[in-house]
C-alpha cells in the first residue's frame, strides 16, 4: 500500500484542503463544503527524495440554503495536486488548471 492510501495520510490531507478552503472551491454559489464524510483517492505524479507530487480526487458533500430556503446536501468532486512529504506530512496542495491533472 503506497503511503498516501493510509488512512491517517489520507485524513492529513482532507485536514489540510478543508483547513485551507480548498474543499469550498468546488462547491456552488452559496454552498459550504463539509469536512464530514469526505474522501480522497491519490495517485503519484511525481516522485521526489523529500516529497510526492499527488494528484488527488476529493468526494465530499456541500450544504446549501440557508435562511427560508430549504437545506439540502450535494455530492461534489474535485481534482487538485497535493505536495507530500516522504513522512506523511502534507506541505502544500492547489487547484488543478486546464489540462495539469
Amino acid at each position: 500500500m503506497a503511503l498516501w492510501d493510509e488512512a491517517p495520510v489520507q485524513e492529513r490531507i482532507l485536514d489540510f484542503l478543508d483547513a485551507q478552503q480548498l474543499l469550498a472551491s468546488f462547491t456552488s454559489m452559496g454552498g459550504v463544503a463539509l469536512r464530514e464524510g469526505a474522501h480522497c483517492q491519490c495517485q503519484l505524479v511525481e516522485a521526489g527524495k523529500e516529497e510526492n507530487i499527488l494528484s488527488c480526487l476529493v468526494d465530499f458533500e456541500e450544504e446549501l440554503g440557508f435562511g427560508a430556503a430549504e437545506r439540502q446536501r450535494l455530492r461534489q468532486q474535485g481534482e487538485l495536486h497535493v505536495l507530500l512529504g516522504t513522512n506523511g506530512e502534507v506541505r502544500d496542495a492547489w487547484l488543478c488548471r486546464g489540462n495539469s491533472c
